[in-house]
């Protein structure tokens, strides 16, 4: 019982960074945009937050917060830059993605070791704080379900998706939506990467994120594009990430690097098995022009 209890506990404790970047980027997907660079703008978001809590850390109070809020300031910035060239130039999105992780991977390793030539630790969030963000990210849940499935909002997000030139008709800019819902992706993937590093390891760690951006869109796929989908779909990436860090502690006979593959190969599973009945937004992916 105990240990079912602690494998629940762990669960939820770890889908939240994923929980996050998947909540934004379902939005950024509805639109009819998939931002493959989500695993470096949660990276970058790590490191913003690493960098803000350093500069307060002599007011352990404070630090946090303003490094949570230079990971989501971080986040939106490189989707305003992923945005520009895919929404605005009609850029190809996975390649600009890609682009973006690379270049995320190298400047955080790089003003890492610059800015910081030895290992910084820095104030994290603790105790009741730690508690509140926590209460805080599962809140988003439901609201993000009542605004995307049942608001105006969502449902131009929506239409947005399915028939960008729909949406111009009636005098409204798909170009601009799909830019603020890609721009709010963006923000939600740098608060995940920050929430990452000042909840669990309060010092940045090059690839920190493990591929967790990537899981994220994974996540989106899987979840069919719904926001409590997702939010379940994250839950169950979470149990078993934990079930892999529970069976390495108990000890169970086999080599930690295939312990370590256990979430990552139960995901690539269920979206094998899942992904075929469901429909994404018609527009995903397709750049659009007014014309």
């Amino acid at each position: 019982m105990e240990f079912a209890f602690e494998l629940v506990a762990a669960a939820v404790r770890l889908s939240i960074p994923i929980l996050l970047a998947a909540s934004g980027e379902v939005w950024a997907q509805r639109s009819g945009v998939i931002n493959i660079g989500l695993e470096g703008t949660m990276l970058a978001g790590a490191f913003a937050g690493m960098a803000g809590a350093h500069m307060l850390r002599v007011t352990p109070a404070l630090g946090p917060w303003l490094g949570l809020a230079m990971s989501a300031a971080t986040g939106v910035a490189l989707a305003g830059v992923f945005a520009y060239f895919t929404v605005r130039r009609g850029a190809d999105q996975i390649v600009t993605g890609t682009a973006i992780n690379l270049t995320a991977l190298g400047a955080t390793a790089f003003l890492n070791r610059m800015a910081y030539s030895d290992i910084v630790s820095v104030p994290g969030f603790t105790g009741g704080t730690r508690v509140a963000l926590f209460i805080g990210a599962l809140a988003i849940v439901p609201v993000s379900y009542l605004l995307l499935h049942r608001s105006n909002l969502g449902l131009l997000v929506h239409a947005t998706g399915e028939h960008p030139r729909a949406v111009d008709t009636v005098g409204v800019s798909a170009l601009r939506v799909r830019g603020a819902a890609t721009m709010f992706g963006g923000g939600m993937a740098g608060l995940a990467g920050g929430y990452l590093l000042l909840t669990a390891v309060p010092t940045f760690i090059e690839s920190m994120t493990a591929g967790r951006g990537f899981i994220a869109i994974a996540i989106v796929i899987f979840g069919r594009w719904n926001a409590l989908g997702v939010a379940a779909a994250a839950l169950f990436f979470g149990f078993a990430d934990a079930l892999q860090l529970r069976l390495e502690a108990v000890g169970v006979g086999v080599p930690d690097e295939f312990l370590k593959m256990l979430p990552y190969v139960l995901t690539l599973a269920v979206l094998a098995t899942g992904v075929g009945a469901t429909r994404a937004p018609a527009a995903l992916g397709q750049p659009y022009a007014r014309g």
